[in-house]
């Protein structure tokens, strides 16, 4: 940035000075550089790290602060050491960290009883604190019971609350209410006592506990066959009720009304607000099936994700491709099934967890001991990694990518957090090795991982997003839009303008952006260059000699009527799709 500065002087011949009768400042602005990409089809991977103390520590929930960073849960039965700063209290305690925006650790709190203690579950409280949420090992009863802490942003403790009866309280999420206070869910054993007043049907049940906003329990309800269920998933509907996913070996019976398929079948239970059943779906082939993720579509439907073990049967169209691959299906707003996709290579595959992506696709990712084999097309870093794999809107697979060191990486969780990028976070026992920068502390460490699904380019696909960033700015941004954010997300072509403002002082530059279109309709005389749509080309054109013009669309070019390449000319049609 330069500064010029104007003097101008005015002589007194009656005086033997000079005096300054004018100073003026005028700052040179320049315009800020701006970049397109689009996002869904690329991958860098921008950083990662390691966290953890001297032994254990199982990550198994990370949320996103206000502030720009992550706080990551799990358990640990390390000592103080590393990013550990607290001994340990039972033989396994919650353990939370709080990291910044590039994944460097702020602080860390140790949470725990003088036994076994499982943190499973982190949501964000309208007051800026968390709730933590998993189980703990009771004395009394011999039996684990939930176990909820309420902490501050500083991760302070606040309250707790032990939940749970005489048996066994397997606890797996939570969610906020709309009344201020919170869902838990988990799975228990069928029979009544303690705080479970449900009766199940079976030998291990889905179970929902309502308490308000300090732990206090309102309500409990049970749902299961009279085989075992267990519990692995929630999200909240806009609804205002909930749908509830895992696995079940039940047959038709309780609150399950269709018979299993094989082994164990994803189970699927649309509840209301007060935890009645309105509806439930069972999903399988003839053999192990799991459901760990359900998420919400753009079209207002749900797509279940989790892993199998069956062949072509029952619900499941796809070939096995080993002994355990990724299995995705999308339903519809009532459960019913809509399609079905499979994906793996020659080993066990994983699926623990999924996103919607800003073109309408999906990501999704789990755990891979394969190699290069079926759908994966990268060599494994070590024994398991990361495995991700990005799909269109119906379940096509667009990508796929494999993230680990030489050891063991088990992916756990993802988040979405803007512009592109994701965090990835599980657990790792790996050296700085492969995708993998900094070494393991102890045993088993915190994993995470951001990565970057964008690419530059200054075209795109009609019914995806781009992305325009301004940089070389130290003031404000201001787009012809009226945002004033540093980027921008647009789908539709045109030109746009970022403005720079600093001290009153502007400059700006545009940038013209170009939209692929869906489908395209060509007649008249061909000139040289590429004709493009996403789905459809029909043309009538006539390709003059000496022109060279090329056909691209991602289902069908269908030449009619006048359509004729004179001599002379070259021609080519490709079946490729806009990316």
């Amino acid at each position: 940035m330069k500064k010029v500065l104007l003097f101008l002087f005015t002589c007194c011949t009656s005086a033997l000075f000079a005096q300054v009768s004018a100073i003026k400042a005028t700052q040179v602005i320049q315009a800020p550089v701006i970049s397109g990409s689009v996002c869904g089809n690329g991958f860098t991977k921008l950083w990662d790290n390691d966290l953890g103390g001297n032994m254990y520590d199982l990550l198994f929930a990370t949320v996103a602060t206000d502030d720009g960073g992550f706080l990551l849960g799990g358990s640990s039965i390390s000592l103080a050491s590393w990013e550990k700063s607290e001994g340990r209290i039972g033989r396994d305690d919650y353990w939370i960290i709080k990291i910044d925006a590039n994944g460097h650790k702020l602080w860390d709190k140790t949470l725990g009883t003088a036994n076994d203690n499982f943190l499973r579950s982190i949501i964000k409280t309208n007051d800026g604190g968390f709730l933590l949420g998993g189980f703990s090992f009771i004395d009394q009863t011999k039996a684990d019971d939930f176990w909820i802490i309420k902490i501050d942003a500083n991760g302070n403790h606040l309250w707790d609350k032990f939940i749970g009866s005489n048996s066994n309280d397997n606890f797996s999420t939570m969610t906020a209410t709309n009344d201020g206070g919170f869902l838990l869910f988990g799975t228990n054993f069928y029979t009544a006592s303690g705080d479970k007043t449900a009766i199940g049907t079976g030998e291990d049940d889905f179970w929902v506990v309502k308490i308000d906003a300090y732990g206090n329990k309102i309500w409990d309800k049970a749902l299961g066959g009279t085989g075992s269920e267990k519990l692995n998933t929630v999200i909240a509907d806009t609804d205002g009720g909930y749908l509830l996913g895992g696995y079940s070996h039940s047959d038709s019976s309780g609150q399950k009304s269709e018979a299993c398929r094989g082994n164990s079948d994803y189970w699927i239970v649309k509840i209301d607000a007060e935890g009645n059943k309105i509806w439930d779906k069972t999903f399988g082939g003839s053999g192990e099936d799991g459901l760990n993720s359900i998420i919400c579509t753009a079209d207002g439907k749900y797509l279940l994700g989790g892993y199998s073990a069956s062949e072509i049967s029952g619900d499941k169209t796809g070939v096995a491709r080993g002994s355990y691959d990724f299995w995705v299906i999308k339903v519809d707003a009532l459960g019913n099934k809509i399609w079905d996709k499979s994906f793996g290579g020659d080993n066990l595959d994983m699926l623990n967890s999924m996103l919607p992506m800003d073109d309408g696709g999906y990501l999704i990712g789990g755990t891979s001991f394969t190699s290069i084999s079926g759908d994966k097309t990268e060599y494994n870093r070590g024994y398991c990694d990361f495995w991700l794999i990005k799909t269109d809107a119906v379940g096509n697979k667009v990508w796929d990518k494999t993230l680990g060191g030489n050891h063991i990486e088990t992916l756990v969780s993802m988040l979405e957090i803007g512009n592109g990028n994701y965090l990835l976070t599980g657990t790792s026992v790996s050296d700085d090795s492969g995708d993998k920068t900094v070494p393991t502390r102890g045993v088993e460490d915190y994993w995470a991982v951001k990565i970057n699904t964008c690419q530059p380019s200054n075209t795109f696909c009609e019914g995806k997003i781009y992305t325009l960033s301004a940089t070389n700015c130290a003031g404000t941004i201001t787009w012809s839009t009226g945002a004033t954010t540093n980027s921008i997300q647009v789908n539709n072509g045109g030109t746009y303008t970022a403005t720079c403002t600093i001290n009153n002082e502007t400059s700006s530059v545009s940038n013209s952006i170009v939209v692929t279109p869906n489908t395209v309709n060509l007649n008249g005389n061909a000139t040289n260059g590429t004709n493009q749509a996403v789905n459809h080309i029909t043309s009538t054109q006539i390709i003059p000699t000496g022109i060279n013009t090329t056909y691209q669309a991602g289902k069908s070019i269908s030449l009619q009527g006048t359509f004729h390449a004179q001599m002379g000319s070259v021609f080519k049609a490709e079946i490729k799709g806009c990316e």
